[in-house]
């Protein structure tokens, strides 16, 4: 027995020069995953961007189980995200998120820093951008 469950949780993707920025609002379930990914992928193909990093803004409830976040987490590897910004500061539960965020992008060799401030998150990310 296969069964279907309703995406739980919303995001939205923009792009800034060579920042892809990934806003999601939880809780988020597998099936968000899936859309995603899928999502992510269509939108860097069609923007044709190479060389970028990317900006996750965190809000309301971001804590998943395991299984999905390494889901997440090996997804990201497949298709080589090198470099992370997470933006806390609308989380919920961001001590729990950064916790389990650190641990999983360490594990995936991706480098990666917390802010609770987009500016501050996408100066950095140029930054780490330019000196490569």
């Amino acid at each position: 027995m296969n069964l279907q469950f309703k995406m739980h949780g919303n995001y939205k993707f923009s792009i800034e020069d060579n920042i892809f920025i990934v806003d999601i609002t939880g809780p988020c379930n597998k099936e968000f995953f899936d859309g995603l990914h899928q999502g992510m992928v269509q939108t860097v193909a069609q923007s044709q961007l190479v060389n970028f990093a990317t900006l996750v803004i965190l809000r309301g409830d971001a804590v998943i189980i395991n299984e999905i976040f390494n889901y997440h987490v090996e997804f990201l590897k497949s298709v080589a995200v090198e470099l992370i910004a997470v933006n806390l500061k609308y989380c919920e539960t961001s001590a729990l998120t950064e916790i389990m965020c650190y641990k999983a992008y360490t594990n995936a060799g991706i480098k990666h820093k917390f802010f609770t401030d987009n500016q501050m998150a996408k100066n950095w990310l140029n930054n780490e951008l330019n000196s490569v």
